[in-house]
């Protein structure tokens, strides 16, 4: 109760009428508080249940918040053509109108490219082969980019996802497709 809240004031409930010179409080049923007291202590009792009333709703506007809405920035390093061409046309394809742009300067969205070092990788010989080829016209320095990328936990995954097709192309699970039927064929099971 108010006893334990912080108010100057001596509480005793069972003592109330205008002969008593201490402050009652009374809840003759919930959500409903009777309270005689001079005005300073009333005006205490009104600063704690204003305090108590922000803290109760900034809590339950805290549980509230759906983590998928939370706002993060990430950074992917990709190499920089196709960084520059995901700059214009990430806001196209994921999540199209939830970017700043001038019609909506209150998006969540926000895209920034990032130039950084570039990078010595191998030729197609190693990645296909596994091994490392003795000539040095195998590797080659590629440019790479950050894309620093500001939206929602739930945008961030389909970014994710974007990103992944890019990489490897849709191509991948139709090669899949056949490989599991050939394989089926070759079984006997079609």
């Amino acid at each position: 109760g108010f006893r334990d809240c912080g108010t100057s004031a001596f509480w005793n409930e069972e003592m109330i009428g205008p002969e008593f010179e201490m402050g009652a409080i009374l809840s003759p049923r919930p959500g409903v508080m009777i309270v005689r007291e001079k005005e300073p202590i009333l005006l205490e009792i009104k600063r704690i249940l204003d305090d108590y009333r922000f803290v109760r709703q900034k809590s339950e506007n805290q549980k509230r918040k759906d983590p998928a809405d939370e706002i993060l920035t990430r950074y992917y390093r990709i190499q920089t053509d196709v960084a520059n061409d995901l700059e214009q046309g990430l806001p196209l394809i994921v999540a199209p109108g939830s970017w700043v742009s001038e019609s909506n300067p209150d998006g969540p969205g926000q895209v920034l490219l990032k130039v950084t070092s570039p990078a010595v990788v191998q030729s197609l010989d190693k990645w296909y082969t596994g091994k490392k080829s003795e000539t040095p016209e195998t590797e080659e320095t590629t440019s790479f980019s950050v894309l620093v990328i500001r939206h929602q936990r739930k945008v961030h995954k389909q970014i994710e996802t974007i990103f992944e097709r890019i990489k490897k192309g849709d191509q991948q699970l139709e090669a899949d497709r056949l490989g599991r039927y050939l394989s089926r064929f070759a079984q006997g099971g079609i």
